[in-house]
Protein backbone atom coordinates (compact mmCIF):
# COMPACT_ATOMS: atom_id res chain seq x y z
CA UNK A 1 0.00 0.00 0.00
CA UNK A 2 2.47 2.60 1.02
CA UNK A 3 4.97 1.15 -1.80
CA UNK A 4 2.27 2.31 -4.04
CA UNK A 5 1.68 5.74 -2.92
CA UNK A 6 5.56 6.51 -2.71
CA UNK A 7 5.59 4.76 -5.78
CA UNK A 8 3.23 7.62 -7.63
CA UNK A 9 4.87 10.10 -5.57
CA UNK A 10 7.73 9.85 -7.26
CA UNK A 11 6.47 9.80 -10.86
CA UNK A 12 4.89 12.84 -10.72
CA UNK A 13 8.10 14.41 -8.96
CA UNK A 14 9.64 13.35 -12.15
CA UNK A 15 6.87 14.86 -14.62
CA UNK A 16 7.23 18.43 -12.49
CA UNK A 17 10.97 18.23 -13.01
CA UNK A 18 10.81 17.46 -16.70
CA UNK A 19 8.06 20.08 -16.90
CA UNK A 20 10.29 22.33 -14.93
CA UNK A 21 13.31 21.92 -17.53
CA UNK A 22 11.07 22.59 -20.20
CA UNK A 23 9.72 25.52 -19.20
CA UNK A 24 13.39 26.57 -18.47
CA UNK A 25 14.26 25.36 -22.04
CA UNK A 26 11.64 27.16 -23.44
CA UNK A 27 12.45 30.63 -21.30
CA UNK A 28 15.71 30.63 -22.72
CA UNK A 29 14.54 29.93 -26.29
CA UNK A 30 12.43 33.18 -26.38
CA UNK A 31 15.02 35.49 -24.68
CA UNK A 32 17.38 34.16 -26.83
CA UNK A 33 14.90 35.37 -30.03
CA UNK A 34 14.03 38.26 -27.86
CA UNK A 35 17.26 39.42 -27.34
CA UNK A 36 18.36 39.13 -31.08
CA UNK A 37 15.33 41.49 -32.14
CA UNK A 38 16.05 43.78 -29.93
CA UNK A 39 19.62 44.31 -30.75
CA UNK A 40 20.43 47.48 -32.73
CA UNK A 41 22.51 44.66 -35.54
CA UNK A 42 19.78 42.22 -35.69
CA UNK A 43 19.52 43.66 -39.41
CA UNK A 44 22.96 42.46 -40.16
CA UNK A 45 22.43 39.21 -38.88
CA UNK A 46 19.21 38.76 -40.75
CA UNK A 47 21.04 39.81 -43.77
CA UNK A 48 24.38 37.63 -43.34
CA UNK A 49 22.35 34.27 -42.54
CA UNK A 50 19.51 35.11 -45.68
CA UNK A 51 23.09 35.66 -47.94
CA UNK A 52 24.45 32.07 -46.79
CA UNK A 53 21.04 30.68 -47.48
CA UNK A 54 21.54 32.37 -51.10
CA UNK A 55 25.13 31.81 -51.62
Amino acid sequence: MFQEERESKNQSMIKTQETIRMNQSFRSIVLEIVCTWSSPDRYFSILRSSLKILV
